[in-house]
């Protein structure tokens, strides 16, 4: 057993007992935790009867007993649906989908507990485990159920644990069947879609697929191994262990998880996504592969860094931006920290590289329209894809979603075009950060943007190394700005990597258009900001920042605005465009 991860399982299950609400509360809210940030009670909450009762097993302590019990009893009492028997999601959303990790968290507590746990719990337990495996074997079946890839995951899972424990044929054939359902989503580049459209095999206009990373590291794989496992399913294992390989070169050297793109990445923190469960699961099951053992050490490393007062933040920036932190990244993550713990692996680093640090070159997902680059001590991607659930949701334009470096860290993350609650429940509000701004770098002409360009031409110069998007700046409506013709409309965004530096060029025709750089800058880093020059110092390192015009900051250059998503502060930079000719940016770290 590791003790580091004992240790961060334990303060993160501390800092949820102190917010669990207790009996003199009433039957309303005793169970339930009050989210600090949120100011309201999230409905999963009973998934942490796993990580709590497995901290009983090795501690003995009666609390974290205590507090698995009552989560599970208020789930019971406030947060069933009565037409199914299913868990809804939380009290102003009726969907049942979660149900599936409800059913998981429980089954795993139930074997944590095992027999030492007292009868009437355990009686309690074995019944509503099979209720809920009665009732996802009928709903999920349902026509009307047309859920996102992830679900079919969790109904394999599901299906398997409940044959094992309830011996039902027909729940092992559901799980083969929800199993097999899952993989045919696998893209010929090994990338798992079917989040989105919502499980029909549908393509963008242009013919991409929707792809969440965040979702399939941090649940649909880790789900499918656990069906694997129940099943003694070598091949779904294989399957499996595939589709983790092919995220892999997405997991960056500080064990960050670049999902900036996704299809879910309205959700996306900085390790992977807000309501699903870790990726730390995933990586315990070849302990043999070194590179998933380091893989797993970075994302412990980074958890403990992202841990703010007892909790898991989105983002490497929430301390630094004074916001609360929602309980919601805690409890779910916590189920994968437990799997972590229960393996009884080691997770010391052993300085193996990640497949983000051997790479060099330039990696292309097809399917999807994600390119990876590397070049020297960057990383970047881009996203050329026209797919979006919703316009304001994700960039395109051929946009940069995100640039690294190993000095640095992250210098540009993507975010939503528009922060609104898709997901109200589960999506942060700001406390105190003010307005939340797009960070996606773009070229804007009033509304007209190059992150809403659906119809944008999208190339790759290999003997430049260099990235180019060309189109029309274009409205959230899709309408392009027409000012006498379409041709006062164009762009330009040409991205090329050297040696030791970034090289942006930059065009429009449009009048009045400024390119927009939201650069991640925490309050502590020192911003030096003359016409043509932005130097950002940081402990270890240095961003410099030179364009052919001239810089402005809107907001001033001590002033930092703080995106949910990701979890960044930035410094906002602006830079007016010429339809006579171009502008050039140079990004170098020291």
């Amino acid at each position: 057993m590791d003790p580091r991860v004992f240790s961060l399982l334990k303060t993160w299950c501390d800092r949820l007992l102190s917010l669990q609400l207790g009996a003199e509360f009433g039957d309303d809210f005793h169970g339930a935790v009050l989210c600090p940030a949120c100011g309201l009670l999230h409905g999963r909450i009973s998934d942490m009867a796993y990580p709590l009762t497995l901290l009983w097993r090795l501690t003995g302590e009666a609390q974290y007993l205590e507090g698995a019990k009552a989560a599970v009893d208020w789930a019971e009492r406030k947060m069933i649906v009565p037409e199914t028997g299913l868990y809804r999601n939380d009290f102003a959303s009726d969907w049942y989908g979660i149900s599936v990790f409800g059913y998981m968290a429980l089954s795993d507590a139930r074997r944590a507990g095992g027999d030492a746990l007292p009868g009437p719990v355990s009686e309690n337990w074995d019944a509503i485990l099979r209720r809920l495996s009665a009732g996802i074997f009928r709903e999920l079946a349902k026509p009307s159920f047309r859920p996102n890839v992830n679900y079919f995951a969790g109904g394999a899972a599901v299906m398997a644990r409940a044959w094992k424990a309830e011996g039902k044929t027909a729940y092992r054939e559901r799980a083969k069947k929800w199993a097999d359902l899952t993989l045919s989503y696998v893209t010929p580049d090994g990338m798992l879609a079917g989040e989105g459209y919502h499980s029909e095999k549908r393509k963008s206009p242009r013919g991409f697929v929707p792809v969440d990373l965040g979702y399939n590291a941090e649940e649909s794989i880790p789900l499918l191994f656990s069906a694997a496992r129940d099943l003694a399913d070598g091949k779904l294992f294989d399957r499996a262990a595939s589709l983790l390989d092919s995220l892999l070169p997405f997991l960056l050297p500080d064990g960050g998880l670049d999902n900036s793109w996704g299809a879910r990445a309205a959700k996306w923190t900085w390790y992977g996504s807000r309501t699903s469960d870790g990726i730390g699961a995933a990586l315990t099951e070849k302990p043999e592969d070194p590179v998933w053992r380091e893989a797993a050490a970075r994302t412990l490393s980074l958890y403990g860094r992202l841990t703010v007062d007892g909790l898991l933040a989105g983002g490497a920036m929430h301390r630094e931006a004074n916001e609360p932190v929602c309980v919601h990244h805690t409890f779910t993550h916590a189920k994968a920290l437990a799997h972590m713990l229960e393996s009884g692996l080691d997770f010391t680093p052993t300085g193996v590289r990640l497949p983000s640090e051997t790479f060099q070159g330039v990696r292309r997902y097809p399917s999807v329209g994600v390119t990876l680059a590397a070049k020297g001590g960057f990383r970047a991607s881009f996203y050329d894809s026209d797919y979006t659930q919703d316009p304001r949701l994700s960039p395109r334009g051929g946009s940069m979603t995100l640039l690294w470096h190993e000095k640095y860290g992250p210098l540009l993350a993507a975010t939503p075009n528009e922060y609104y609650p898709v997901e109200p429940q589960n999506m942060q509000r700001l406390r105190y950060g003010g307005q939340i701004l797009n960070m996606t770098p773009r070229i804007d002409a009033g509304e007209y943007s190059s992150v809403h360009d659906a119809d944008f031409v999208f190339s790759f110069d290999q003997d430049l190394f260099q990235f180019t998007s060309r189109g029309f700046l274009t409205g959230l409506s899709g309408d392009v700005l027409t000012l006498e013709t379409r041709e006062y409309a164009r762009y330009e965004y040409a991205v090329r990597f050297g040696e030791d530096a970034v090289l942006i060029t930059l065009r429009s025709t449009a009048p009045g258009a400024v390119f927009r750089l939201p650069v991640i800058a925490g309050k502590e880093d020192e911003v030096v900001l003359s016409q043509n020059r932005v130097l950002i110092r940081r402990q270890g390192a240095a961003a410099e920042i030179e364009t052919t015009g001239l810089w402005t900051a809107p907001f001033g250059s001590k002033e930092r605005r703080f995106h949910p998503v990701g979890g960044f502060d930035h410094l906002m930079l602006e830079l007016p465009l010429s339809p006579e000719g171009s502008r050039e940016i140079a990004i170098r770290v020291e």
